[in-house]
């Protein structure tokens, strides 16, 4: 293969990384803060 020459590389804009918006399992502790119902105040 021929040597390329990146004096007309332009760098595109990459969308930024979304961590942790698609996970495959919520870990124990994800779950479990799920499940518990939350102490919403007097009454």
């Amino acid at each position: 293969m021929a040597k390329q020459n990146f004096k007309l590389y332009v760098p595109r804009e990459a969308p930024r990384k979304r961590k942790g918006i698609h996970k495959k399992s919520k870990n124990k502790a994800e779950k479990r803060q799920k499940s518990m119902k939350r102490y919403r105040g007097q009454g």
